[in-house]
């Protein structure tokens, strides 16, 4: 990902009045394409909701544009994250931003994971999923997916680090051993990442080879549904998405 694609999601979630930083924007993308369930279809609509809000049902050329960048968006890290040569990098500010708006994107970026990986399973909410080691949530209701331990654990971290990114923020400190640490937990999400979305792609193989087995089987989409696009999109719209 580079720093403009960064800027222009930035400002185009801006200008339809988005709640969603381009950071966690991403991050919840790429949660859900890295849950248990993510190569299901029915989540991505949860996606647009959550980045767009209200917005998502206006037809506005400002929406219309912002949601063309969010497929965009979509396929490039599908792509980047099936890429052999990884290639996955998180979509955050770049490093001529300061310490503090960087960290505070990093921090976005993986509390929007983890309400993917929520979106995606079917969790009520972001702690419930943390919980969710065995596919029952905190609350008692069943979450359609159960996540291995792997997941679990980089959730947590995930987590952890968002706490360590907005205290880094809010202290303001700006060193050479700040910004170390910066790209080290930078480093350690895009690699987690790769990871999961590796270890979902092991489990959904065995549930399709499973699933041929029985009458009622149908194909795996991996695509934003057709009637979520020609919605905010208009006629010809669904072939923005390959």
């Amino acid at each position: 990902m580079k720093n403009s694609d960064f800027e222009e999601i930035q400002q185009q979630l801006a200008a339809v009045g988005a709640d969603v930083s381009a950071a966690e924007c991403h991050g919840c993308l790429c949660g859900a394409l890295c849950a248990p369930g993510g190569a299901e279809d029915g989540w991505q609509r949860g996606w647009l909701e959550r980045v767009l809000g209200p917005a998502l049902m206006n037809r506005s050329q400002a929406v219309s544009d912002c949601t063309r960048s969010l497929l965009a968006l979509f396929a490039s890290t599908q792509t980047s994250l099936k890429d052999d040569d990884l290639t996955f990098q998180p979509l955050v500010p770049g490093d001529d931003e300061p310490l503090p708006t960087r960290a505070a994107a990093l921090s976005q970026w993986c509390d929007g994971f983890v309400f993917g990986v929520a979106l995606a399973t079917g969790a009520p909410d972001a702690p419930d999923v943390v919980s969710n080691v065995t596919g029952k949530v905190a609350k008692g209701k069943q979450a359609t997916t159960k996540m291995s331990k792997e997941t679990h654990e980089v959730l947590e971290d995930f987590m952890e680090i968002s706490r360590v990114a907005q205290d880094a923020e809010r202290s303001g400190d700006v060193g050479s051993e700040e910004d170390d640490a910066y790209h080290e937990l930078l480093e350690y999400l895009r690699v987690a990442t790769m990871l999961l979305f590796t270890e979902r792609g092991k489990l959904a193989n065995k549930l399709a080879d499973k699933a041929k087995t029985s009458p009622r089987h149908t194909p795996e989409t991996g695509l934003i549904s057709g009637s979520v696009v020609g919605n905010v999109l208009g006629p010809g719209a669904n072939e923005t998405i390959h």
